[in-house]
């Protein structure tokens, strides 16, 4: 597990058509590094915490589930500003989470996403989902 993350729950975090939905994630540092062998890592990082976390019913009952990794800046704390962009995230519903416990095979996190995006290489074969409009 990396040394530094942090766990949210929303559970009405607002939607932009104004209402609400119930968000679950974690974002954690990874690094240094190349970005490829990082990248592994995260993947790696992916398959050992969703197993985790499909314990939690609040997680399988999200409506969504991310993981977010940034990669490490020694000087500048996770939630900091000025921290880099994200490296990695993938998003999950809450209901692939609970589908992927009851058949206990993580290994398929990739295609069971709704999102995924290598900030760093948005060339990436696994890019899904991924819309470039900034959030607000």
């Amino acid at each position: 597990m990396p040394d530094v993350f942090k766990v949210d729950y929303f559970p009405d975090f607002p939607r932009r058509d104004g209402g609400t939905f119930r968000w679950f994630q974690i974002v954690f540092a990874v690094g240094p590094g190349d970005d490829a062998t990082v990248r592994s890592q995260v993947h790696s990082l992916f398959e050992r915490i969703l197993p985790t976390i499909s314990d939690l019913s609040v997680a399988r009952d999200a409506e969504q589930i991310s993981l977010r990794a940034r990669r490490r800046v020694p000087e500048s704390p996770l939630y900091c500003p000025e921290h880099p962009l994200m490296f990695i995230e993938g998003f999950w519903p809450g209901s692939a989470l609970a589908i992927m416990r009851q058949r206990g095979d993580f290994s398929a996190w990739a295609s069971e996403c709704s999102i995924y995006i290598n900030r760093f290489d948005l060339h990436d074969p696994l890019t899904r989902g991924y819309d470039p409009q900034p959030i607000t």
